[in-house]
């Protein structure tokens, strides 16, 4: 999903926005019926940036990798480095949105718990983004879509 200012052309940076674990984009767009303002990408798309909002592999729209191996952090990681590589071009070539010209702008990374720590293993391993916002997470990050921790596990 993307959310864009009122003046496209005047667009001072894109986020791309990654949800914590088990979220999809919805995370970054609830949408509750007579109540507004419970948008992320529809206020920061009203403070001059553009905002996309992308699903991990395996969740949501997104493709389902699990031909390429375990899904873990790392190909997730892999995943969003991809997704951050191709937003980058498509900013530059102004083909990530009909209604964006080409632009030099600043491209942020945006994560939420697990979305942060995969933001932070992007950053780390590729550098794509000019910035980054991480919205919290602990340096234990479990991984959610491995089912390997049972209930005695979780008491310490």
């Amino acid at each position: 999903w993307s959310f864009l200012p009122e003046h496209p052309a005047e667009t001072r940076g894109v986020l791309l926005c990654l949800a914590g674990g088990t979220y999809d984009k919805h995370y970054w767009h609830i949408d509750i019926d007579r109540d507004r303002g419970y948008s992320f990408g529809e206020h920061l798309a009203a403070a001059g940036f553009a905002v996309v909002a992308v699903d991990h592999l395996g969740i949501g729209e997104s493709a389902d990798p699990l031909s390429s191996g375990p899904l873990g952090l790392e190909l997730l990681a892999k995943g969003d480095a991809e997704v951050a590589r191709q937003i980058r071009d498509r900013i530059r070539d102004g083909t990530l949105h009909p209604d964006l010209p080409p632009l030099e702008v600043p491209l942020v990374g945006v994560g939420h718990s697990m979305g942060a720590c995969l933001t932070t293993m992007v950053q780390a391993t590729t550098h794509p983004y000019d910035a980054v916002v991480l919205l919290g997470y602990g340096v234990q990050v479990t991984n959610v879509y491995e089912n390997t921790i049972g209930a005695g596990d979780l008491e310490q």
